[in-house]
Order: C-alpha cells, then sequence, then structure tokens
C-alpha cells in the first residue's frame, strides 16, 4: 500500500542531507578516481560505478542510524525508513523516469507488491 506523499516526506525529511549526500559524494568520488579513466567508460559502466559508491557512501551513512534498515534482496541496495519508507537508487532519463525492461521484480516493485518480502 502506498502512502501518502506528505506522510513519506515527513519520514524521509530528517534523512535528507545523508541521502543528498550519498548521491552527491558518489558523483563527486566518480570524478576523483575516474578522471583519467572515464573516457572508456560506457554510460553503463559509469553508472554502475557511481551506483556502488552510492550504496557504499549511504551504507556508511545509515549504519548507526536505528531508525533505518539496510537492505540487500534480490539484488537490490534498499534503505528501510521507519519500516514504512523504501528507497532505492535508481538511474533515470532524461525525463525522469527508469528507462529498464520491467521485469517481475520491477512490476511488483512500480505496485507494491514487494514490501511483502520486507
Amino acid at each position: 500500500m502506498s502512502l501518502p506523499q506528505e506522510e513519506v516526506q515527513r519520514i524521509l525529511q530528517p534523512h535528507l542531507g545523508q541521502i543528498y549526500d550519498a548521491i552527491k559524494g558518489a558523483w563527486y568520488t566518480y570524478g576523483e578516481l575516474y578522471d583519467h579513466s572515464r573516457h572508456v567508460h560506457s554510460l553503463r559502466t559509469r553508472a554502475n560505478i557511481v551506483y556502488d559508491h552510492m550504496a557504499f557512501n549511504a551504507r556508511e551513512a545509515f549504519v548507526n542510524e536505528s531508525d533505518v534498515k539496510i537492505m540487500d534482496i534480490n539484488g537490490l541496495f534498499l534503505l528501510n525508513f521507519a519500516g514504512r519508507v523504501l528507497l532505492r537508487f535508481k538511474k533515470l532519463n532524461e525525463d525522469k523516469m527508469p528507462s529498464n525492461l520491467p521485469t517481475l521484480q520491477t512490476i511488483e516493485w512500480f505496485e507494491q507488491l514487494a514490501q511483502s518480502h520486507f
């Protein structure tokens, strides 16, 4: 079941700085560590490297947060906030939409059926 947007915002509000820092830090790290070789990276490689750094940064940021559970389920890195909001880092296209082919896992995710696994 989906929560109202206002409820999601209330739950995430205390953590927005940490989420932002995990994302921004990943892009900064990519630029710093791979500046000399980024010209050989495909878009997929760049996305994977940035994603891995985001997940690492988020793990570091939330490891001691009692109301945030760090989860790895079926290859998905998730942050579970207060048992109510699941956050997943996902690459989006120019329209801010995911561009992958829908898998059963993706379909369940968008239909909020996946929460029965959490």
